[in-house]
């Protein structure tokens, strides 16, 4: 159920005795109060926002009526949070229902990988037995269910062992930060995306611990648009390295505390534990591993200082926010030296 602020009721109360030209408004949200879907709720809330915005206008001498539509602002953007959080929860159940096609494993993966030296963060799913091991990416969280697929590939589901972590490219590489100790996966994740993919990739992996490194020994390979983004004048600036490095620390505490609180909130199963767990893992995607420029350092201390899910996490198991927080300090000042 809706706001009651969004409902054609309230608005009828309070537009009452007033020449507002308000059909339009009446219209959306009636439509809001019709929709059945996350998208058809966004796209209704899109349309109340629209017409917000030209009755603001029309009336922008009237107290009352701007005071009306401050309010209804308010309530638009809790609305869309959790409208757009349900629509999160659908794409990912219509993912987990879909055929599990070996396509992604091979040619579905190529675009993804092609995407991280410009930025893009994907979650990794391995899965190893003796020599042999299957790589899986994807933009999006990948759940147990997934593992039949690895194994499949695997062609056993005896002595299997999976690992999970994120892919990004740093060092300039492709680097695979996965929870358990790196040494020997960087060779092993290389030889199974060259297999799946036909692609050679310079791979590089890091545990838990952010000093714990295992590279493939080969030499990266740059290129144009291999390297990411770096603020001008920065490459290789000791300050600058040193800030970055305290800001992987300071992310990776926060990204083991926020994975397990969402472990927790998932065995407690609450009514609304699948709507926090999809808010915590949209936290874990915002927090850019590696940012570089200005803009990246500034959107990030923005989100990490606004974010209602940031502060819940700080309220509820301790404060992640801080650390960050000094670390994108820190990243600001080497860059305006």
């Amino acid at each position: 159920m809706s706001d009651k602020t969004l409902t054609e009721a309230e608005w009828k109360k309070f537009a009452k005795g007033r020449s507002l030209k308000d059909a339009a408004l009446l219209k959306a949200m009636a439509e809001l109060d019709k929709a059945k879907t996350p998208e058809d709720q966004l796209s209704a809330l899109d349309d109340i926002e629209k017409q917000s915005e030209l009755l603001r206008k029309a009336s922008k001498a009237d107290k009352e009526i701007t005071g009306y539509l401050d309010d209804l602002d308010k309530a638009l953007v809790k609305e869309r949070k959790l409208a757009e959080a349900g629509a999160k929860k659908a794409a990912a159940e219509e993912e987990d229902e879909e055929e599990e096609s070996p396509t992604l494993l091979t040619t579905k993966m190529v675009p993804l990988l092609r995407e991280v030296p410009k930025g893009a963060v994907l979650q990794a799913m391995i899965a190893s037995v003796g020599k042999d091991s299957v790589v899986l990416v994807s933009r999006k969280p990948i759940g147990p269910p997934r593992r039949k697929l690895l194994t499949a590939e695997l062609g056993t589901t005896s002595g299997v062992k999976f690992v999970t972590g994120e892919c990004l490219f740093e060092a300039n590489a492709h680097t695979f930060v996965l929870l358990t100790q790196a040494a020997g996966m960087a060779k092993k994740i290389k030889e199974a995306l060259l297999k799946q993919t036909g692609q050679r990739y310079k791979i590089r992996v890091r545990g838990e611990d952010p000093n714990d490194i295992d590279d493939d020994g080969e030499p990266a390979e740059p290129g144009p648009g291999s390297a990411p983004p770096v603020a001008p004048g920065k490459a290789g600036d000791a300050a600058f390295e040193l800030a970055l490095e305290g800001w992987r620390s300071a992310r990776g505490a926060a990204v083991t505390k926020l994975k397990a609180l969402a472990k927790e909130v998932a065995d407690a199963k609450l009514p609304d534990s699948a709507t926090a767990i999809i808010q915590m893992s949209a936290v874990l995607k915002n927090l850019t591993a590696e940012p570089r420029t200005a803009q990246q350092v500034n959107e990030l201390m923005r989100y990490v200082n606004e974010d209602d899910i940031v502060l819940d996490v700080c309220d509820i198991d301790g404060d992640i926010r801080t650390p960050m927080v000094n670390a994108l300090q820190a990243m600001q000042r080497a860059m305006s030296n």
